[in-house]
């Protein structure tokens, strides 16, 4: 977050320790543009029409649009 914060790109996180299936809910709540997961998997785009791996220069390049 700190990388996308210092490109100038707003970005939140869940500070309440929701699941997984929570966050996405709140996410959706505040109509949330773009929805990130980050995990060991590596990064994916959350959206209506389906998920999408990416990488993190790809996801800021996408993002800083």
């Amino acid at each position: 977050m700190a990388e996308l914060r210092a490109r100038g790109i707003a970005a939140d996180t869940d500070y309440g320790g929701r699941s997984k299936k929570g966050q996405l809910t709140q996410a959706a709540r505040l109509r949330a543009r773009t929805t990130v997961i980050v995990d060991q998997d590596g990064v994916r785009i959350v959206r209506p029409g389906g998920d999408e791996q990416t990488t993190f220069d790809e996801l800021v390049a996408r993002l800083a649009q």
